[in-house]
């Protein structure tokens, strides 16, 4: 998901108070455990495809940022989708917290 901008007004403290309380939220729904049948095996038989996702920023415009996706195959690791896109950042980029 996005982040909410912060708004007007509210500290870089506070700010980093929010997105820590979001991510012990998140946290607090990680499965532990392997739930997928490739998880099971080694050799992650069933597995099909892999994806990454990052954003990247221009130098000098913390405003902005180029989002990146692509999906493999599994296991060729053939590309299969890519796609990457200007996109508008509404709230500062901080170490330790992903968008």
């Amino acid at each position: 998901g996005s982040r909410a901008p912060i708004p007007q007004g509210r500290s870089h403290r506070d700010a980093l108070w929010s997105f820590a309380s979001e991510q012990a939220r998140l946290r607090a729904g990680v499965v532990p455990e392997d739930t997928e049948p490739w998880q099971r095996h080694s050799s992650l038989t069933g597995l099909e495809r892999v994806g990454g996702l990052d954003l990247s920023y221009p130098k000098g415009d913390d405003s902005h940022a180029c989002a990146s996706l692509v999906v493999l195959s599994f296991p060729a690791l053939e590309v299969l989708y890519e796609d990457c896109r200007m996109v508008a950042v509404s709230t500062p980029y901080m170490p330790g917290f992903l968008a």
